[in-house]
């Protein structure tokens, strides 16, 4: 079954994002960095990817996507937690 798209102005960093999510399938993709960049063209998209680029906005940088169906499914970011210490985050898709 597939997911429910949604049409989003994507910019070129995102659809290389994008075809490497695809590419893979089922894997891991590894140092994701966020640029930001004037969107170029309006492609369709999961809720799972919406989320992924609206947290990729944020955090800008990712040590690993875990992709599962060509779907994300885990982040892994380094940061730091609000008493100085250093930190892996995970989020569950």
């Amino acid at each position: 079954m597939m997911p429910d798209v949604i049409p989003y102005a994507a910019t070129k960093n995102e659809r290389s994002i994008l075809d490497d999510i695809e590419d893979i399938g089922h894997g891991e993709l590894y140092d994701i960095e966020y640029s930001d960049q004037q969107p170029e063209k309006v492609v369709q998209v999961s809720q799972k990817i919406l989320k992924l680029f609206r947290i990729l906005k944020n955090i800008k940088r990712a040590s690993k996507l875990v992709i599962h169906d060509g779907e994300p499914s885990i982040l892994e970011y380094s940061t730091t937690t609000e008493n100085g210490r250093r930190c892996l985050k995970r989020i569950k898709f």
